[in-house]
């Protein structure tokens, strides 16, 4: 069944060796921002990317000021300079959570007490919905969660998409494929 929303197929992932400088450093040494207690007194909730193009996302103030979220204002990448392509001069590396709040190009980085406007934020393509809902009528998409961290992810590789397969009865079958999953959680079980 067709679901609204972005297709990604079999989904995007990839992988480098970032490097730059930690996003938490950079909040405690230039604004005082160390804890979440600050953050709070302060009235901040997300941090907010913007690009050299306008696209803006953000995350929660939480995951960049906890001491293993590792969001890291990245320069580096394979030991090399960021090419134009992959976000020079500067991107948010923000491990376990959706490649749009991986912003690239960015401009500018802001804290606020409200989650950044817009499409890659909150449009309907980046929102949680229970596989229940088939369409958007009477639903507040404002009031639907936006998507942070990666969800379970899985893909079967064997046998190939539309390939068949001739078995005799009583015979078992043997599906190889992955799974991910994002904010370093493992998996427990994948159902076919």
């Amino acid at each position: 069944e067709d679901s609204k929303g972005t297709g990604w197929g079999m989904g995007a992932i990839s992988n480098a060796r970032w490097g730059g400088c930690l996003l938490r450093d950079v909040l405690a040494g230039e604004l005082g921002v160390k804890s979440v207690e600050d953050a709070e007194r302060l009235n901040v909730k997300h941090v907010i990317f913007e690009s050299f193009d306008s696209m803006q996302a953000s995350i929660p103030i939480e995951k960049v000021l906890d001491p293993f979220g590792d969001v890291i204002l990245a320069y580096e990448m394979n030991g090399e300079e960021i090419p134009l392509e992959h976000g020079y001069p500067i991107r948010a590396i923000v491990p376990g959570y959706v490649g749009v709040r991986n912003v690239k190009w960015v401009k500018s980085i802001r804290l606020s007490s409200e989650e950044a406007e817009g499409p890659w934020q909150r449009g309907m393509n980046y929102k949680v919905f229970s596989p229940s809902v088939k369409d958007l009528n009477g639903v507040d998409i404002d009031k639907v969660p936006t998507i942070m961290e990666m969800p379970v992810q899985s893909v079967i590789v064997s046998p190939q998409n539309g390939q068949e397969v001739e078995m005799a009865p009583g015979e078992d079958m043997t599906v190889k494929g992955y799974s991910w999953s994002g904010g370093g959680r493992g998996i427990v079980r994948v159902d076919v």
